[in-house]
C-alpha cells in the first residue's frame, strides 16, 4: 500500500490524497498534483516544492510522501526541442516567464524530417525553477507524425469547455483519421462544432469532439412524513439547469406541521430523477382547561393533546365547588373575553374549534363565582290606616356559607324588600315586634333555605292594638267610628 498526500507547510490539506497498492520492491514515480486536481482556492499560485517523486515500495509498509506547497506569484517554464539519443537541439527554447498557472500543456514545434515522442505534453510546475522544464524527443522520420483527439465536455456555467478525454498516438503521414463521437450521459455531441475527421500530415493533426451538457427541470415536493401526502404545491423550474450542476431549495413554513430534517437540501442535476422532497409531521398541541379562581370549581378534563389539523378535541365540563356557580368560558385569565358561544353546548361543556382550519396551543378559563341569591321579606296584614307603619326584620345565616350575614332591613305596610347577592345557603328572618308594637306576626321568625333561584318569605300580622295609649291616658271618641 502506498499513500501520496499533498498539502501546505502548515499542514492543510489541498487536494484528495493518492492511496493505491502496487508489487513490493518495484518503484513508482508520483507526479504532484496541479490544476482542476487541486482544491479550489489553490488552483493558482501554489506550487509544489518538487513535481515529481519516486518510491521503492516496501513490504513492511512506510510507503508515503507528501507533496508540500508553497505559495509564489510566478513561476517560469522552458519547453525544449531535442533530438533523441543526441540531445541536439533542433528548434529554439520556448521560455514562458509569466506565469501563473500550476498545470501548463504545450503543442509540439513542427521540425522538417523529424517525428516527436507526443502530440502535446502535460506539466506541473514546481516551486524549483530547474524543474520547470518540459521536453519533446524527436526522431527522424519522414513518413510518420502524431495526431491528437481531444473531447471537450461544456462547462456548468458559461460558453468554455473542458477536457473530457485525450488520445494521441503516430500514424502514417497522408492517412484519414476518424473519431467516432462519445456516448455520455447528461451530453449531446455538438456536431457543428466538431472536427471529427480529418488528414494526417507532416504538421501533425488535432481533432476536437464537444459535447454539450443537457439541460432539465427540477422540481421541490412538500409531503407528509410516513403518507407522503402532498400538503403544498410544488414548485417546478424552468428547464435551463445543466447537467451536474448543484441546485438547492428552501422548505416552506407549512401552518400545522414541524419540518422534518434540514431546511435547505441541494440536488446534482442528472438526466432523471431531479426531485428535491422536504417531509412533515403533524403538529400536536395541548390545549388546557383551567377553573379559577383556585378552590371554586373543578373541569372534567384538564389538558388535552390533539393534532393540530386532523385531530378532534374532547372538550372539558365545568363543575362548580359547595357555594359556587359556573359564569363562563374564557380565553384569559383574567376572564375579559369570552370564548365562541357555539362551542359551548346547554350544559356548559366547552368543545373548541379549530381556528383557520388548526387547532392553537391555548389554555381556556372557566370562571366560577360564589353562588349569591336574592331573599324577598314580604308583609302583609297592616291596615290601610296605618300604610306608613314600618316594619323591622332581622336576616341570620345560619350554616358555614352563611355565618357572616347579619342584617336589618325594612317593609313599609304591606311592601315588600329584596336583599341581592346573598350567598347561598341558610337563614333565620326574624321580626322584631317591638319596633311594630300594634301588630303581632303570626310568627316571630322563620327560617328560610336560600337556594340560587332565590326566595321569598313571608310574614302575616294582625293588629291588635287599637290605640296609642293605656285607658288612663285616653277617652273613647264617640263620634268616629273607627279607632
Amino acid at each position: 500500500l502506498y499513500t501520496i498526500r499533498y498539502q501546505l507547510e502548515d499542514g492543510t490539506v489541498i487536494a484528495d490524497p493518492t492511496i493505491g497498492s502496487t508489487l513490493a520492491g518495484m518503484s513508482k514515480t508520483f507526479i504532484a498534483k496541479g490544476g482542476s486536481e487541486l482544491y479550489e482556492g489553490y488552483q493558482e499560485g501554489c506550487f509544489p516544492e518538487t513535481n515529481s517523486h519516486t518510491i521503492l515500495m516496501n513490504i513492511n509498509g512506510g510507503n508515503e510522501f507528501i507533496f508540500t506547497y508553497v505559495a509564489k506569484e510566478n513561476v517560469p517554464y522552458t519547453v525544449r526541442y531535442l533530438e533523441k539519443g543526441t540531445e541536439t537541439v533542433l528548434h529554439e527554447d520556448k521560455y514562458v516567464a509569466e506565469n501563473k498557472k500550476s498545470v501548463v500543456t504545450e503543442v509540439f514545434q513542427q521540425i522538417s524530417g523529424y517525428m516527436p515522442d507526443a502530440y502535446q505534453k502535460r506539466l506541473v510546475l514546481s516551486a524549483n525553477d530547474e524543474e520547470n522544464v518540459l521536453i519533446f524527443w524527436y526522431t527522424k522520420d519522414n513518413e510518420h507524425a502524431y495526431y491528437v483527439i481531444t473531447h471537450w465536455v461544456q462547462n456548468l456555467e458559461g460558453d468554455g469547455y473542458t477536457e473530457y478525454r485525450s488520445i494521441q498516438g503516430p500514424e502514417t503521414i497522408g492517412k484519414t483519421i476518424t473519431e467516432e463521437p462519445l456516448t455520455l450521459t447528461g451530453f449531446t455531441y455538438n456536431a457543428e462544432k466538431s472536427t471529427p475527421s480529418g488528414n494526417l500530415t507532416e504538421q501533425g493533426l488535432k481533432l476536437d469532439l464537444y459535447y454539450d451538457r443537457n439541460e432539465y427541470p427540477y422540481k421541490v415536493r412538500y409531503l407528509e412524513y410516513g403518507t407522503e401526502t402532498v400538503l403544498h404545491d410544488p414548485f417546478i423550474s424552468e428547464a435551463n439547469n445543466r447537467f451536474g450542476k448543484t441546485v438547492s431549495a428552501t422548505a416552506v413554513d407549512i401552518p400545522g406541521y414541524s419540518l422534518v430534517g434540514e431546511k435547505t437540501k441541494t440536488r446534482t442535476i442528472r438526466d432523471s430523477g431531479n426531485e428535491i422532497i422536504f417531509y412533515y409531521i403533524e403538529q400536536e398541541v395541548t390545549i388546557s382547561y383551567k377553573a379559577v379562581p383556585a378552590g371554586t370549581g373543578t373541569v372534567s378534563i384538564g389538558s388535552e393533546t390533539v393534532k393540530a389539523k386532523t385531530g378532534t378535541a374532547s372538550g372539558s365540563t365545568p363543575a362548580p365547588a359547595d357555594g359556587y356557580r359556573f359564569e363562563g368560558w374564557f380565553t384569559d385569565e383574567s376572564c375579559t373575553t369570552p370564548v365562541n358561544a357555539e362551542w359551548v353546548d346547554a350544559n356548559n361543556k366547552l368543545v373548541p374549534q379549530k381556528i383557520d382550519g388548526l387547532y392553537q396551543q391555548v389554555t381556556y378559563y372557566a370562571k366560577f363565582t360564589e353562588n349569591t341569591a336574592s331573599l324577598t321579606i314580604e308583609k302583609t296584614g297592616a291596615q290601610d290606616i296605618d300604610e306608613n307603619q314600618t316594619f323591622l326584620f332581622r336576616v341570620e345565616g345560619t350554616d358555614e356559607n352563611t355565618k357572616d350575614i347579619d342584617i336589618t332591613v325594612t317593609v313599609h305596610g304591606n311592601g315588600k324588600t329584596t336583599i341581592a347577592d346573598l350567598p347561598v345557603g341558610n337563614y333565620t328572618v326574624t321580626e322584631k315586634a317591638d319596633w311594630s308594637w300594634r301588630y303581632t306576626p303570626e310568627e316571630a321568625s322563620k327560617n328560610v333555605a336560600l337556594k340560587a333561584g332565590g326566595g321569598t318569605v313571608i310574614f302575616a300580622n294582625t293588629r291588635t292594638e287599637t290605640q296609642w295609649l293605656d285607658g288612663d291616658h285616653y277617652t273613647v271618641n264617640l263620634f268616629g267610628e273607627n279607632q
